[in-house]
């Protein structure tokens, strides 16, 4: 089983929102950013001796580091707005969308110093989550959770060898009702922060 777990660090947003001072509220937003996938890998329970030794055998000689995906949402978001101060209001937002999520790691070939091994899952996913927000002036500050639920996904593997100017590829295409074979949970929870400010 693999176990997939990402960081976003870099956030591009592009939003468009509309609401009264108390009433229903909509959005929509194209977040766009960089992430740092981080891997884990974890055998079945049912696993023999044979594969135990055979994933430990990897581990040493392969030791994976983490590295730069793409990540793509455009969501939309629905909800009613609560004023209950002055120039201070709580929205509840429902949240829906697609998701473009990349995990991705690299490891160092043992006969070659100049030889690369890169490894990416690309998944395609729509999204669902609740995002409640509170606004003050200006400033809105919200924390959204959710799932993400893949339509698909892509495993691509790459050897990338500097010296000789090469690259190696090989991609498989994951349908949505293999997941569960691959990944020990098939869908993608999910846990973020926002920090937005009003210019018009």
């Amino acid at each position: 089983m693999k176990i997939l777990l990402k960081i976003l660090i870099i956030t591009m947003l592009l939003n468009r929102l509309a609401f009264a001072k108390s009433g229903l509220e909509y959005g929509f937003q194209v977040p766009i950013g960089m992430s740092v996938g981080i891997n884990r890998f974890i055998l079945n329970k049912d696993s023999s001796s044979v594969q135990q030794s055979n994933y430990n055998s990897k581990l040493k000689q392969n030791s994976k580091n983490s590295y730069i995906g793409f990540d793509l949402e455009i969501l939309a978001h629905l909800g009613y707005n609560f004023e209950f101060r002055r120039n201070m209001s709580l929205s509840l937002l429902f949240e829906i969308g697609y998701s473009h999520d990349t995990f991705s790691s690299y490891s160092k070939n043992n006969g070659s110093s100049s030889v690369k091994n890169l490894n990416y899952y690309i998944f395609e996913s729509m999204t669902f989550g609740i995002y409640p927000k509170f606004n003050w002036n200006k400033f809105s500050f919200g924390i959204a959770s959710g799932i993400k639920v893949p339509l698909y996904a892509r495993i691509k593997d790459s050897v990338v060898d500097y010296q000789n100017s090469k690259i190696t590829q090989n991609i498989e295409i994951i349908k949505a009702n293999q997941m569960k074979n691959i990944f020990k949970v098939p869908i993608i929870p999910y846990l973020k922060f926002s920090a937005d400010y009003l210019i018009y």
